[in-house]
């Protein structure tokens, strides 16, 4: 004798609706999450060049104790290691090819701008990251109030003398300053 309900065919499988759905549903959700993911793995490189730059920071302000407020007299130590501060030319549009670059980074970047020095760290090119677009830039830079300078600062944000910056939107949000 039969159970009430009980049938001997046994569906097993999924109904080409149901196959339909899931496909949909997992579409959707990696139109979201692809994008997401590779704008989260572009701050992640611009993070990196960020903190890349934080010794190039300590070595400028070394310099600025010795010799004032940035100038063409400024020697070019920023890119050369703390103890060698005995050679080189005039800070002025130099680059320094890091011999272990970083995951992200493989050049760090000293120019004098004005009475500012600017910082930059190359990325390297891949995905949001473009050959046109790979540089993130801090500035020492005056700050100035009223027309009148209250010392110097460091900031960062896009510069506008140099054109290969990246995406504004892959900056941090306290990075919105115009650079020189």
């Amino acid at each position: 004798m039969i159970a009430v309900g009980y049938s001997d065919n046994k569906n097993l499988g999924m109904t080409l609706v149901e196959l339909l759905v899931v496909v949909a549903i997992l579409s959707i959700l990696l139109t979201i999450a692809i994008p997401s993911y590779k704008s989260y793995a572009a701050k992640e490189k611009v993070t990196e060049a960020y903190l890349a730059l934080e010794e190039y920071k300590i070595r400028t302000i070394k310099i600025a104790a010795l010799y004032g407020a940035p100038s063409a007299a400024w020697p070019d130590y920023i890119l050369y290691p703390d103890g060698d501060i005995s050679g080189g030319g005039a800070l002025g549009n130099n680059d320094k090819l890091l011999t272990k670059p970083l995951n992200y980074v493989n050049q760090i970047s000293a120019y004098l701008v004005g009475t500012s020095v600017l910082l930059g760290a190359r990325l390297i090119t891949s995905g949001d990251i473009t050959a046109t677009n790979n540089y993130v830039y801090i500035a020492y830079m005056p700050n100035l109030v009223s027309g009148v300078n209250m010392g110097y600062q460091w900031v960062c944000g896009t510069s506008g003398t140099k054109t290969n910056n990246v995406a504004s939107s892959l900056l941090p949000s306290n990075c919105s300053a115009a650079l020189p």
